[in-house]
Order: C-alpha cells, then sequence, then structure tokens
C-alpha cells in the first residue's frame, strides 16, 4: 500500500498520514526544526469546530478502519478522543450531542474504570445544564 495524504481530508490530514506511517516504519525524532508554523488567528488549534472535524477524521480514517485497534486498547483510545470531542461540544454550549457522546463513550469502553472515573464529573456537568439550563456546580 502506498502512503499519500487523504485527498478528502482537510484538517488532521497529518496526524492520519503519520499513524499510518508508524505502522509501516519505525519514526525517530531529532532535535533540529525542519519547518516552522505560522500562527494566525484561523489556525485549527484556535477554533474548536476545527478541532471537533479533525478528531472526527482521525476517527473515521485511522481508528474504525485500523483492525489493530479493535481490541480494548483500542476502544480506549476511542473512547478519550469522544471524551475529548465532548469537551469540544460543551464549550461550544452544544450540551446535547456532549452528553450523547459520553453515552457512546460508557457503551465502548464497558467496564473501564479509568475511562468511566475521566467521566464521572464531567458528565455531571453536562446533566446539570441539559436538566437546569443553568450554571454548573462549581469545583
Amino acid at each position: 500500500e502506498e502512503l499519500r495524504f487523504e485527498k478528502d481530508v482537510k484538517i488532521a490530514e497529518d496526524i492520519i498520514f503519520w499513524t499510518k506511517l508508524s505502522k509501516k516504519s519505525k519514526i525517530i525524532g531529532i532535535d533540529q526544526a525542519l519547518a516552522s508554523v505560522r500562527i494566525h488567528g484561523s489556525n485549527s488549534a484556535f477554533d474548536r469546530r476545527e478541532q471537533i472535524q479533525g478528531i472526527n477524521n482521525v476517527i473515521e480514517h485511522v481508528i474504525t478502519k485500523d483492525p489493530d485497534l479493535k481490541n480494548r486498547e483500542g476502544r480506549e483510545i476511542l473512547s478519550l478522543m469522544l471524551i475529548n470531542l465532548s469537551r469540544y461540544h460543551f464549550v461550544l454550549k452544544h450540551y446535547k450531542k456532549s452528553f450523547l457522546l459520553v453515552i457512546k463513550v460508557i457503551f465502548t469502553a464497558p467496564f473501564n474504570l479509568k475511562i468511566w472515573k475521566r467521566l464521572a464529573g464531567y458528565a455531571k456537568d453536562i446533566l446539570f445544564r441539559l436538566i437546569n439550563k443553568e450554571e454548573p456546580f462549581k469545583r
């Protein structure tokens, strides 16, 4: 299989490429900058909607297509990505979507206490906002 950037992906295409490359070959690092990134207001790193799209792209093009990630470890990776998606939706005040992603995490990683502990307080905040349409409890 020839490795290339996904043509139809505009956000997180680099992560998808490097993840696929890491499955084919050992990757090493060097302590020298070989490129620079121009930081400006429209970088994906500063846009929650683009971050959501990037995570969705990684899930679609890497996590769900990699047969090696069908095991418990793969479900844990997917769960952590879904938690991040849920948090981004929460920040954007998409509480229903955020809560549905929490439910998906519970079914993706059943009986995984490590994952469930990460969700505990966070899920309470989402439910509180959905039910009361008020500020959640302060921690």
